[in-house]
């Protein structure tokens, strides 16, 4: 039993010798707390990647095999040197499938990249065009970007077919700068029959409201790809294929039992509920908005509601709303979520909206 104890002991002391060499020999190479606020105690940073550590598998390192001037296993044993190591190696240790596209993204992007886990360019690339985001770069993909290249330039601007950038089907660092920028650009858009033929809306209708409406944004200089697809897509979701100012569906009964008492929306006056049902491109709905409104255009809504059915009242209407709400900064970000949620207050016919978008998206990108 003795022996047995002072054998335990000798092993015991033996750990305790051995962890108090380690710790004693990182303490010359460790940089101390101020030095570490300073960049290091070798004047690097402790931040960045060790540079020979940059392509070395973690699994390899770790094993001990390492370049003549890295450290070894015994000087990386306490908690702080392996965290920094680890944030240096992980990356390049995680092996990816041949053609898959890495964390960090890089260019250019074309068939057979995939995004990974913490990347998401091929996604964002592909919400642009409009097609189906699934993060693969495929045959679609690659099509797509064919078709956008062969009518934008690299400004991102639309020119005639077969004059703008080369059509490889790759995304490299102009083809990525012009689809980013393509929402923000101004000019020349789509025939009428293609907007009704993308957007799912009558030709005739689309003929005969869509020039006014056009009219009204370039007056307010909202002239982007991105504000004129924002303004389609809500006039689809809120009126339907019929693309014309309209009144809410409804009976006065129906009207009253929604309406009538409503103080967020003005309604304060007997038969208020009826009187200021929805009308006209996005169903302006309440007292106070048809006064809003009414002040703002000049014109007597709150004494003629049913002015607000007339197409040049509905698009002034509907264009100041989105000036108001800045709809169309987001419009021109690709931030489709945002711009129903502002015209909408939730999402409502969000599924409805997006598809609208997404095929606006694919008719302008070709």
């Amino acid at each position: 039993m003795p022996a047995r104890r002072f054998s335990v002991l000798r092993a015991f002391v033996a750990v305790i010798g051995a962890f108090a060499i380690a710790i004693a020999t990182m303490g010359a190479a460790s940089p101390t707390a101020d030095a570490r606020r300073a960049g290091g105690a070798d004047g690097t940073n402790p931040t960045e990647p060790l540079p020979w550590a940059a392509d070395l598998p973690l699994t390899e390192w770790l094993s001990g095999d390492r370049p003549s001037d890295g450290p070894s296993r015994r000087e990386v044993v306490d908690r702080e040197a392996l965290e920094r190591v680890s944030r240096s190696v992980t990356v390049s240790a995680r092996v990816a499938p041949v053609g898959s596209y890495q964390a960090r993204a890089r260019l250019p992007l074309m068939r057979g990249h995939r995004d990974a886990r913490r990347a998401s360019m091929v996604t964002r690339v592909q919400r642009r065009l409009g097609i189906s985001a699934d993060g693969n770069y495929g045959n679609a993909t690659e099509f797509a970007v064919k078709r956008f290249q062969a009518v934008h330039d690299a400004r991102g601007y639309r020119v005639p077919r077969g004059t703008g950038l080369p059509i490889t089907g790759v995304v490299n660092r102009p083809t990525l700068r012009a689809i980013r920028t393509s929402l923000q650009r101004s000019g020349q858009w789509l025939p009428m029959r293609r907007i009704a033929r993308a957007a799912g809306a009558s030709p005739a209708a689309v003929a005969d409201h869509w020039p006014v409406i056009d009219y009204v944004l370039r007056s307010e200089r909202m002239t982007s790809v991105g504000s004129k697809i924002a303004a389609v897509a809500t006039i689809v979701t809120e009126v339907g294929r019929g693309f014309r100012p309209i009144n809410e569906y409804g009976s006065r009964a129906y009207f009253r039992s929604m309406y009538e008492g409503r103080r967020d929306l003005g309604n304060i006056r007997r038969g208020d509920g009826a009187r200021f049902h929805g009308r006209g491109y996005i169903q302006l709905t309440g007292r106070a908005n048809y006064r809003h409104y009414g002040r703002r255009l000049g014109v007597p809504l709150v004494r003629r509601p049913a002015m607000a059915l007339r197409p040049a009242v509905g698009a002034r209407v509907l264009v100041d709303y989105f000036q108001q709400r800045a709809i169309p900064g987001d419009a021109r970000r690709a931030r489709w979520r945002m711009t129903r949620l502002k015209v909408n207050g939730g999402y409502n016919g969000w599924s409805t909206y997006r598809r609208t978008v997404s095929r606006l998206l694919r008719a302008s990108m070709r």
